[in-house]
This record gives structure tokens, C-alpha cells and sequence, in this order.
């Protein structure tokens, strides 16, 4: 998505908020190597421009390594610890145009700094039963942010992505209703590993 919007020419960040680093790793920097990741700028002990990382594709990264898992217990401690993340992006007003939050599969201190700084979210779901056991939880919280952190936040949709190599069943697995807030594209995975 951020590599789509630096080819319509807007400046991305991408902040990678989940503590295995999975981003970070994907797009080329090594979270063992890191000096500095978000885990610092969250816990106010860097500006977040002393952090900040260039990437192959064009974005700039917020990056994060396991040391975030720490951050998450440390701002459990905190007041305001939901607006960690906000913060820290304000002091980078202006100088993006989009910035692409990446929140960790649970919905802990950290996805919540995520949904209070965000305009917008998007939900990825696999097609699979398990995976849709979280969503309604995830909604709920969702609906929490909105009434208590963030009253501006539209939940945009949820894109499903399908781990099939049929592509008949991807779409079966992906069809909805019209009342569904299912974004009407879907990912599938093609057999080299590379989402399409």
C-alpha cells in the first residue's frame, strides 16, 4: 500500500508498531541491528526524526525491534499512555502526506496508540475460520477509541486476503454482501509468495 502511494508521488511514512518486526525486516533493515526504534520514541527518550530510516521502495520507516514488547509493559504505567504515538507523529506534521501505521495482532497498548493516532483504519483478515474469531473483538475496540481517544477515527473497511492459489476460491472466499464493509478488492497469494 505505502510503495503504491510513493508511486502517486506522496511522501510515506510507515511506522511499524508491532514488536517482531516484521516490516522493518520486509523492507530490508535487520530489527536486531537497530541503534534506536520506536520503542524509544514512544517512551519520550528520542525525537522521532533521531529514528527514522529510508527504504529501498521510497518511504521512510519509524522501525521497531523486540524491545517494543518492553515499551508496551513500561506505558501500562503511564498516563496518557494511548497518546504515546500521536505525540510523537505530531512533531512530524507536515512533512508526510500519508503515514501507514502497522499495529500487532493483539489489542494491547500498542494497537491502541495506533487506532488513537490514526484518520483511518483498515482491517486485513485471512480467509480463514480462526482469523475471524478476533474481528468482532477488534470492532469493539475499535468503537472504544472512537468514544473515548479518538472520535475522528472511520474504521475505511476490511480487506480480506486470501492464502489460496485458486483464484475461483478466492473469490468465493471473498465474496460479501452489500452491506458488508469488506473492501471490494482482495489479495491473493501467488505461488512464489508474493501478494498480488
Amino acid at each position: 500500500m505505502g510503495a503504491a502511494m510513493v508511486d502517486e508521488d506522496r511522501r510515506v511514512l510507515l511506522v511499524d508498531l508491532d514488536p517482531q518486526g516484521c516490516l522493518t525486516f520486509s523492507l530490508g533493515h535487520d530489527p536486531d541491528k537497530l541503534p534506536v526504534s520506536v520503542h524509544e520514541v514512544l517512551l519520550g527518550e528520542v525525537e522521532p526524526d533521531a529514528v527514522l530510516v529510508s527504504t529501498a521502495e521510497g518511504m521512510t520507516l519509524l522501525p521497531s525491534n523486540i524491545d517494543l514488547a518492553g515499551a508496551e509493559a513500561m506505558l501500562l504505567m503511564r498516563a496518557g499512555r494511548e497518546y504515546a504515538l500521536k505525540r510523537a507523529l505530531d512533531k512530524l506534521s507536515g512533512r508526510f502526506d500519508v503515514v501507514i501505521v502497522d499495529c500487532p495482532p493483539s489489542l494491547g497498548v500498542l494497537t491502541l496508540n495506533g487506532l488513537t493516532a490514526a484518520d483511518e483504519v483498515i482491517v486485513p483478515l485471512q480467509c480463514e475460520t480462526l482469523a475471524h474469531r478476533g474481528v468482532g473483538q477488534f470492532l469493539r475496540t475499535v468503537a472504544d477509541v472512537q468514544q473515548i481517544t479518538n472520535p475522528r477515527l472511520r474504521l475505511l473497511g476490511r480487506c480480506r486476503r486470501c492464502m489460496t492459489r485458486a483464484p475461483s476460491t478466492a473469490a468465493t472466499c471473498c465474496s460479501t454482501s452489500p452491506t458488508d464493509t469488506t473492501c471490494r478488492c482482495w489479495l491473493r497469494r501467488s505461488p512464489d509468495g508474493a501478494l498480488r
